[in-house]
């Protein structure tokens, strides 16, 4: 049986730290604000496995377009992670639950590593990182070769091959 697990990353987008809670199910049941360190979102992850089985650590809130969510909260009130929105009541329970049970023991998959090995294998290959997203250099080949090169919008409008 899968267990839930925490993924540290990095955002592209403000090169803040991060961290997510999965379920076994794969969703994300519980996620971080962002952290100007690496080692401030792992702090983030330590609190979570120490307030995360206590009740009175869950604020449960109506969301505006009358769906359901939940915050954890440390003992000092501040916000440690928000949940994803649930349609019912019922389900944001199971959302907690799951957050109780996987919360103190899931383990840490650290995706600032494998992104730059990612990065290091994408080079070996002829894959390079450009200001508008990956592109593939002429000089690939094999399975490369003839690809589109997709800017990071996700819209192939102007595509080039290569």
């Amino acid at each position: 049986m899968n267990k839930g697990k925490y993924q540290l990353f990095k955002s592209e987008k403000d090169n803040q730290f991060y961290w997510r809670l999965r379920a076994s199910n794969q969703e994300i049941i519980l996620q971080s604000e962002g952290y100007q360190t690496k080692q401030g979102a792992e702090a983030g992850i330590e609190s979570v496995r120490e307030n995360s089985p206590f009740d009175d650590r869950y604020q449960r809130l109506d969301a505006k377009n009358g769906q359901f969510y939940f915050v954890l909260k440390a003992l000092n009130g501040k916000v440690i992670g928000v949940s994803e929105t649930y349609i019912t009541k019922a389900a944001r329970e199971k959302g907690i639950a799951a957050v109780k049970r996987e919360g103190p023991g899931a383990p840490v998959e650290d995706l600032t590593q494998k992104a730059g090995q990612l990065k290091e294998e994408a080079k070996a290959v002829g894959i390079a990182e450009a200001s508008g997203g990956l592109f593939i250099s002429p000089k690939a080949s094999g399975p490369h070769k003839g690809m589109p090169v997709k800017p990071k919008g996700g819209v192939y409008g102007e595509e080039r091959y290569v």
